[in-house]
């Protein structure tokens, strides 16, 4: 249809459209990339991670440039350029982890199973500063008698277990929670023996936890551990499970 003279056809309803649909396409990319950026952010909360995400903005943000040259890449560096603006942007203006204070500390561990043992070693803490968040990791040479001996062993070989202690609280240790309360108990048992193996044993959601503490300390009664299937793959192949049961307490001193 002509329009009349002196007037201007309206535009068409697919012509409208079209002039925003890239901008906003660029507008979802920059959104979504900014999102990615925050989570990225909040799960690898380490430092060392921090920095894989701004290289990779960077990364991308060079190659926007370079895209930017020639005309028919330009939409294309354009994309690259909204991804890696909304990376950055999101990871640092999206949520924040607590920081973290590291003081130095003790671990002392009280078993009933597989058999009556007890024993201290050093320990280090890490604590959120908003008090919702704890590390506590037992230094891995605490010995305790609790495998079995070898009787072929010279008598002035000490037998006893290497046995390493950890207790964390929060997702920021383990994003996959397997209990509610974001609590974990886990045991590295080391025999002395010489190419022996090494078993993992961690708490998941049937596992007993009775978990008590503040920046000062703690205690946490625990039975029911499973074997750890994250360390199947360590260097070390894995012994047999063993059945961990008893009371772990634990003292932070700020230095």
């Amino acid at each position: 249809m002509t329009a009349a003279p002196g007037r201007t056809p309206p535009p068409t309803a697919s012509t409208t459209p079209a002039r925003w649909r890239f901008p906003v396409f660029l507008l979802a990319v920059f959104v979504i990339a900014a999102v990615v950026g925050a989570y990225l952010d909040w799960t690898w909360w380490e430092v060392y991670n921090g920095v894989v995400i701004t290289l990779g903005a960077a990364g991308l943000l060079v190659a926007a440039v370079v895209l930017l040259v020639p005309r028919r890449s330009r939409p294309v560096g354009l994309v690259l350029g909204a991804a890696a603006i909304g990376l950055i942007v999101g990871q640092n203006l999206g949520p924040s982890r607590s920081p973290l204070t590291v003081v130095e500390g003790t671990v002392a561990l009280s078993l009933t199973s597989p058999v009556a043992a007890e024993g201290t070693a050093p320990a280090t803490c890490t604590l959120s500063e908003d008090g919702r968040e704890l590390s506590v990791s037992g230094d891995p040479n605490l010995r305790l008698a609790i495998l079995a001996s070898d009787p072929n062993a010279p008598s002035d070989v000490d037998q006893r277990a290497f046995v390493g202690a950890f207790v964390t609280v929060g997702d920021r240790w383990e994003p996959l929670a397997r209990r509610d309360d974001l609590a974990e108990v886990s045991f590295l048992v080391g025999s002395a023996a010489a190419g022996a193996g090494e078993t993992w044993m961690v708490s998941d959601g049937t596992s007993f936890l009775d978990l008590a503490w503040d920046p000062a300390g703690g205690s946490v009664a625990f039975d029911g551990l499973v074997p750890d299937s994250r360390h199947a793959d360590a260097p070390v192949a894995p012994s047999d499970p063993i059945d961990l049961a008893g009371t772990m307490t634990w003292t932070c001193r700020p230095s």
